[in-house]
């Protein structure tokens, strides 16, 4: 040999894989390729050379290549079609799998095994299974309760080739469950239901699966009530329409399976019916043994009960509540006081005058109830009235008298009442009263009180050390029904007579005398009046009533006759209405005296301080020297009143003409009067005189109010102004104001640098002048200095000014424009930093000019103080402004600004699209509910600039339901993240942008749907027009339809499809781009005979989201049934038969085993295979055929052809021998009939 040269190739002989490679003399050869595709047959080539160059070849008979295990299956633990996870048997274990394939080496060998993982046979090791097994039952096993094991199956193909699947295990819980508690009520009222719940039930190996339930009668688990009743995992139930005995004890009895299926059964402790309530009992109100009816009670209430009973179930609760009428809780809701036989309420608001009722609420342990109630109180929060005292008055010095209106009580009733009188620490009388009105009763010493309420009787009272030495106190004390008191205020009554004084005789003339008194006292009361009685020898008599507090009188009459008697006697009487006596001794009238005439006296001199006062008198006519020289002697007195003697008492002087008082205690503002007693006979007799009244006046004036300014407070003045200053309100309500003194003083120093003094006649004056000394921010006071014509003085002062020389300083002003309708402009503008640290900024003008125009006095200008303004005037469209502010201070100077210079915009901004969504096209859905975006195009403005833009989304156009509006700046997009949509939702994105003048301009979007569904499954068919084919013959393509995917919110919108081997794979074609069309055909494909072949559908909706259906499937059958026999005949095959009768066929063991027959058709021909006597008719899967109206030609052969067809479309014909046809009525030879072969 001289080489060897070998290939490989798919068919054989073939080189489409690998051409001939020349390999010398070697008699092997390998070939590592990685696309070799696994299922494909391979066929090997090889040509040998000799020396003499003669060639020879020899092909292999194909090797299939498979480079993939077998496919698993699913492996169940357990011996059906269903998996189970538990069991409780540890004898032996059983697992069940469907069969492992491989489409191309075929499965080998099959083992199974058993691990305590999904990865080893570490418990039982594998073990080879007959061929074609798909079950196996491990036995002679010892499982351990609680754990899980694992069958575990591997599967080889022709080729070695492993695969390996375990089941999901199988936990060996060989216990029941642990046993729970089963509650139930004690007992129960109900005949016809029975509740129960339960919990505790527990099992760690295999969960608890289901619980069943009974009810049993006298004895548990007797199920004569109901049987067990399976209520899954609920851990409570119901069971109604029942039949229960009364006074009966019932059971119920849980059962409770876990997942491998043992169960534990547990009972509950029983439950009683009980049907009559508990025996009502009685209810008093209030703690104590007796019922009380009345209450003084705000906020606290007791009661108690008892004689509640119940035989059967027993009083297991009591309830109480407190109302205005029984079975009421307006005051305390129906309150817990569990077995408690009293209870109180500390906390309760009741109304005085309302009646109240306990209401008790018993409940047996059936849940039965009685309910009883107190026959009420009433509530009595205020204390009686206890009536008034008034009047008390001494009667006789011995016997009190007392005045009493009587007590009362709105709510509950007359008061019983009691009177004492009481002389403290001696001896106390009590009365008792009725309540009956006004009464008056007399309580002397020893009397004894008369109870009225209970009969009369008798009542020791002490008067031991009784006396007029002691204050006497009376007071009423009241009980109301609710046992509340009240005690009146006490009323002191003075029990001791005034002390008694002196009365003597002061002086006397001619015709009157003057007494005065001292010494009457009482230390408990006062002494309110004396009464004077005046004999004169002893036949006339004069009954006076003076007020003590005179301390003397003046008696005058031209019926005294001089020389004759008088007598005084006085009792005096204290406010107590006790007394006391004095009578003076006897009294003389002198002789007549014959003065100098009173008209020449006298003119009175007056000076006077705060402590002082001096008095000079001189006689008129020149009588001075006169009375001189006749001695006369002078008495003086000051007094509030002509010929009073209140501050000065009357004094002798002698014969001097002056005097001088210094203690009297003098008032401001009250007028006195000086008295003059002029005696020439030792005052036996005296004429009087009086001065004129004077005024007192010891006060300075009354400061005014100094303003600086001439009609208004000035704070500030250009150190060039003039001075200006008014002050008012200067007063002497005693004298007058003479003068007013005005200078301004510089502060702190408190230097005076200019000064005026001028005439005033009100306290109210005006004055000006040139200063040149004030200093450029200094401060100053006006100080007014007024004087009274007694010559005290009072000043007050200005609140101050300061001097300002420099104006306003700084200052920022800013202007803005806004366009409005009917050629007016929204102007608005504010100024910032504008000081002035001496006198501040007092006023603001402003204007809007055109720019550079000037600001003068024909300027029209806004006064304000406030630093901003807006409003609405009329400017021209596109012409330039500015704002002008005047600042001045309030020394008057000022200082000008401007702001920069505005157009005036009348135009908004020019819009442009807005899109939803954050690309660069609009979006009309989205299936996100969180989160929501926008784009749109920057707004333009020719005339000013875009200042900010917003961006809001809402439910409507315009709206900002979802979103308030947020400042985007200028930005052309923007999301919210944090956005929370709804479902079915259309969102509006809007963006509001304003320009410089304040225009603004809106955008909205057409909105976005918010769909967050997929669209709703459709059907998939295999084959076009939505009619479904099982099967099919051709292997090049494959046709798809569909219809009924629906999206109620964003619509489907297309499809997309793909070819695959399993429900949603891809793996024969990839899915195509998305189409609108509900057909599709894929074509250029290479598809396997006896594959099933699926297509997967994605119906996309508008939001973009997707749903994937799968067609059922379609198996490619690429053969045609196995043709079968056709006889001429129905049951036996003829030869021959006579013209003109009906041509009958039948046909058997035509077969399909990849897809069935489906339909037969049937024809008749004068040949095999032909139709022309009769063309194929469809018979569906009829065995046999018949025509009477085939024609027949005598002589001639005609033949039967059935063609056969399966689901894919593959058809496969036969023909029967074939039948001679004789002449009509002529005898058939015997031969012509053959059996069936």
């Amino acid at each position: 040999m001289w080489y060897y040269k070998w290939a490989i190739g798919t068919q054989e002989c073939g080189t489409q894989v690998q051409a001939y490679v020349n390999v010398g003399k070697e008699t092997q050869a390998s070939s590592y390729k990685s696309d070799f595709v696994s299922g494909l047959l391979y066929y090997v080539s090889v040509v040998g050379r000799n020396q003499a160059g003669l060639l020879s070849k020899i092909c292999s008979e194909g090797t299939l290549y498979d480079d993939s295990p077998p496919v698993t299956s699913l492996v169940r633990d357990g011996e059906g079609a269903v998996d189970i996870d538990y069991q409780s048997f540890i004898g032996s274990l059983s697992a069940n799998w469907n069969a492992f394939t491989d489409d191309h080496s075929e499965i080998k060998e099959c083992s199974v095994g058993l691990g305590l993982t999904n990865e080893t046979d570490d418990y039982y090791a594998f073990t080879l299974v007959s061929s074609g097994m798909t079950k196996h039952q491990f036995t002679s096993l010892t499982l351990t309760s609680g754990t899980r094991y694992f069958a575990i199956v591997t599967c080889s193909n022709g080729l070695g080739l492993v695969s390996k699947r375990s089941s999901d295990g199988i936990k060996i819980d060989a216990t029941p469950p642990v046993l729970g508690k089963v509650t139930t009520s004690e007992y129960q009222s109900m005949l016809d239901v029975v509740e129960a719940v339960w919990s505790g039930f527990l099992d760690v190996e295999s969960l608890i699966d289901s619980y069943s339930w009974s009810i049993d009668r006298q004895i548990p688990m007797r199920q004569d009530v109901q049987p067990f009743t399976n209520v899954r995992l609920s851990e409570g139930a119901t069971s109604s329409n029942l039949t229960l005995r009364p006074n009966t004890t019932y059971y119920v009895s849980v059962r409770a399976f876990n997942r491998a299926g043992l169960h534990s059964t547990k009972s509950s402790d029983g439950l009683i019916t009980d049907i009559s309530p508990p025996t009502a009992g009685s209810v008093v109100d209030g703690l104590g043994e007796d019922d009380v009816d009345w209450l003084y009670v705000d906020s606290e209430i007791g009661a108690r009960w008892y004689d509640f009973d119940d035989p059967e179930s027993g009083i297991q609760l009591y309830r109480w509540s407190v109302g205005t009428n029984e079975e009421g809780c307006q005051v305390l809701l129906a309150t817990s006081v569990t077995l408690s036989t009293s209870a109180v309420c500390s906390n309760c608001s009741f109304i005085s005058g309302v009646k109240y009722f306990i209401t008790v609420e018993a409940m047996n342990g059936a849940g039965l109830k009685t309910t009883a109630y107190s026959d009420g109180f009433t509530v009595d929060l205020t204390a009686p009235e206890t009536g008034a005292i008034s009047g008390l008055k001494w009667i006789d010095n011995s016997m009190l008298q007392i005045n009493w209106t009587g007590g009362t009580d709105d709510e509950s009733g007359p008061p019983s009442c009691s009177v004492h009188v009481v002389a403290s620490g001696q001896w106390e009388i009590v009365k008792l009263l009725e309540s009956n009105g006004e009464q008056t009763n007399i309580v002397s010493s020893g009397e004894q009180a008369i109870d009225v309420s209970s009969g009369e009787q008798t009542i020791d009272v002490n008067t031991t050390g009784f006396s007029y030495s002691q204050v006497v106190s009376v007071y009423v004390n009241c009980t109301n029904r609710a046992l509340v008191s009240a005690t009146s205020p006490s009323i002191s009554i003075d029990g001791t007579p005034p002390t008694s004084g002196l009365i003597s005789l002061l002086q006397q003339g001619n015709n009157f005398f003057s007494l005065k008194w001292d010494g009457f006292h009482d230390t408990e009361s006062i002494v309110e009046f004396l009464e004077l009685n005046i004999e004169f020898n002893s036949t006339s008599e004069i009954l006076l009533l003076l007020p003590y507090k005179g301390s003397f009188y003046e008696h005058r009459t031209d019926t005294f006759l001089p020389g004759s008697s008088w007598t005084v006697s006085a009792n005096a009487v204290s406010s107590s209405g006790l007394t006391s006596s004095v009578v003076t001794e006897s009294f003389d009238f002198p002789p007549l005296v014959d003065p100098i005439n009173s008209a020449d006296c006298c003119d009175f001199t007056i000076e006077y301080n705060s402590t002082t006062i001096t008095v000079s008198w001189d006689w008129r006519n020149g009588l001075t020297a006169k009375s001189s020289e006749l001695g006369y002697r002078y008495r003086y007195s000051i007094g509030s009143i002509a010929g009073g003697a209140q501050i000065r008492n009357y004094t002798d002087v002698g014969i001097v003409r002056e005097a001088v008082c210094r203690d009297c205690l003098l008032l401001t503002g009250a007028v006195y009067f000086v008295n003059l007693h002029v005696s020439s006979d030792n005052f036996a007799s005296y004429t009087a005189h009086q001065s004129d009244d004077f005024l007192i006046d010891l006060t300075s004036p009354l400061a005014g109010e100094v303003v600086d300014g001439l009609n208004a407070d000035k704070e500030f003045y250009k150190i060039t102004e003039m001075f200006f200053a008014t002050w008012s309100g200067f007063a002497d309500p005693e004298s007058v104001i003479e003068t007013c003194s005005v200078y301004v003083v510089e502060l702190p120093s408190k230097n005076s640098i200019w000064s005026k003094e001028q005439l005033v006649s009100n306290g109210t004056g005006t004055t000006s002048g040139k200063i040149d000394s004030w200093t450029h921010g200094n401060e100053y006071v006006t100080k007014v200095v007024c004087e009274s014509s007694t010559g005290l003085s009072t000043e007050a002062s200005s609140d101050g000014f300061s001097v300002d020389a420099t104006p306003p300083a700084g200052g920022i002003v800013v202007f803005s424009i806004d366009s409005l309708w009917n050629g007016l402009a929204n102007v608005s503008g504010s100024w910032s930093s504008i000081g002035d640290g001496e006198s501040g900024v007092a006023l603001y003008e402003w204007a809007v000019v055109k720019a550079r125009e000037e600001f003068t006095n024909q300027t029209v200008a806004t006064a304000t103080k406030k630093t901003s303004f807006s409003a609405s005037i009329n400017l021209t469209a596109s012409a330039e402004y500015e704002l002008v502010v005047n600042a001045s201070n309030f020394a008057g100077l000022y200082t000008i600004y401007r702001s920069k210079s505005i157009v005036h915009d009348v135009t908004s901004p020019e819009s442009y699209h807005i899109f939803d969504g954050a690309g660069a096209t609009d979006i009309d859905y989205q299936f996100s509910t969180i989160g929501i975006s926008a784009t749109w195009g920057q707004m333009t403005d020719d005339e000013t600039i875009i200042i900010d833009c917003v961006w809001y989304v809402g439910t409507e156009p315009g709206s900002a339901q979802l979103l308030s509006p947020q400042s985007v700046g200028l930005q052309t997009n923007a999301s919210c993240w944090h956005c929370v949509l709804t479902p079915g939702m259309t969102y509006f994105s809007s963006v509001t942008c304003r320009n410089a003048a304040g225009l603004e301009t809106v955008v909205t979007s057409d909105g976005v749907l918010v769909d967050p569904t997929r669209p709703v499954s459709g059907l998939v068919y295999d084959g076009r027009g939505r009619e479904d084919v099982a099967y099919q013959l051709v292997t090049s393509f494959s046709d798809c339809s569909w219809n009924n995917f629906t999206d109620p919110e964003s619509g489907v919108v297309g499809y997309r499809t793909c070819l695959g081997t399993s429900p949603g794979l891809c793996d024969t074609r990839e899915r195509a781009d998305k189409i609108v069309s509900t057909e599709w055909r894929f074509l250029g494909l290479a598809l396997r005979h006896g594959g099933v072949y699926y297509c997967s559908v994605m119906g996309i909706n508008a939001a973009g989201l997707s749903r994937v259906v799968s067609s059922d499937g379609i198996t490619i059958d690429v053969t045609v049934p196995s043709p079968g026999i056709v006889i001429d005949g129905v049951d036996e095959d003829i030869d021959c038969q006579n013209a003109g009768s009906s041509v009958l066929a039948s046909w058997f063991d035509f077969y399909d085993v990849e897809s069935g027959i489906v339909a037969y058709e049937w024809g008749v021909g004068s040949s095999k295979g032909n139709d022309d006597l009769q063309e194929f008719t469809l018979v569906n899967l009829l065995l046999s055929a018949g025509n009477a109206n085939v024609t027949l030609e005598s002589g001639k052969m005609f033949y039967v052809t059935v063609r056969a067809e399966n689901a894919a479309g593959g058809k496969s014909s036969a023909s029967s021998d074939g039948v001679l046809v004789f002449e009509e009525n002529s005898p058939l030879p015997l031969s012509c009939v053959s059996l069936r072969p």
